[in-house]
């Protein structure tokens, strides 16, 4: 079963892509929490440590904000959303060896215009919603192109003839028209080259915006910067955390969170 109350990344997670970031090895880092750098090494990968951890001077070193941090020592969870507020938004999440991805799908509710936003693992329950509720899939926009979220991909486009498939070497910065709602591609490379978010607006009813991410960023944490942290930590500042508050983040893993819960408890800013 996939559990989507879960944050992405534990607390140990976090410090990893923060050391990375940072450019820090292990042994400063295990210096700074004072423990060993086998007890270090524990902690990044579970989440957990047989030692106390002096974290505010992990935090410092890592430049991860210390008091949001701790909110997630805490347990802090993004406040769950009923999707219906947006008419229509669904989330389907795929899993495949233990790693669980999301797409999201959009329908205009007046015209059956929609779009799908990466494809999944396995595309069967994406097909069968947009059956189900009648949508026309106009496009299908791609964050970017690692296998789990493009794994569907083929099979997408067979079923659906007339469905354009728009990534970032085939999209502009212009809006897409998708009945009465609006697709804004951004560019936002560094947990890959070809990084992507898009942001709908125009929802029915004045629900906020929704921007769907991939894995720029998480709720409480960051993808991996494997094109580049700094560059993904940039583009997470100033394109995603500087939209409206209320803005609904649809992250490519783990749970749906906002702006503004980000800004108040992602030590990352």
């Amino acid at each position: 079963m996939i559990n989507m109350t879960a944050l992405e990344d534990h607390a140990g997670d976090i410090t990893r892509k923060a050391r990375q970031a940072a450019g820090v090895n292990t042994a400063e880092a295990a210096k700074a929490a004072g423990i060993s750098e086998d007890e270090y090494a524990k902690w990044e990968q579970n989440g957990s440590s047989p030692a106390e951890i002096d974290f505010p001077s992990l935090c410092s070193l890592l430049e991860l904000n210390p008091a949001k941090f701790q909110t997630i020592l805490d347990g802090w969870l993004p406040i769950k959303r009923d999707l219906a507020q947006w008419r229509f938004l669904e989330i389907i999440t795929t899993a495949r060896h233990g790693n669980a991805a999301n797409c999201y799908i959009i329908r205009d509710e007046t015209t059956g215009a929609g779009a799908l936003f990466d494809t999944g693992w396995e595309p069967s329950s994406v097909i069968d919603i947009i059956r189900t509720n009648n949508v026309e899939p106009l496009y299908l926009f791609i964050t970017h192109l690692h296998h789990d979220h493009v794994s569907g991909l083929d099979m997408l486009k067979k079923e659906f003839t007339k469905m354009h498939v728009q990534d970032a070497g085939s999209t502009g910065t212009n809006p897409f028209s998708v009945g009465a709602l609006n697709v804004t591609p951004v560019r936002t490379p560094g947990h890959s080259s070809d990084g992507m978010s898009y942001v709908v607006s125009g929802f029915p009813g004045g629900a906020p915006a929704a921007a769907i991410v991939g894995d720029s960023l998480f709720a409480g944490s960051i993808g991996n910067g494997f094109f580049s942290f700094n560059t993904l930590i940039c583009n997470v500042r100033e394109k995603i955390l500087s939209l409206p508050g209320d803005t609904l983040i649809c992250p490519g893993h783990g749970p749906l969170t906002t702006v503004t819960e980000e800004l108040e408890h992602n030590p990352f800013f």
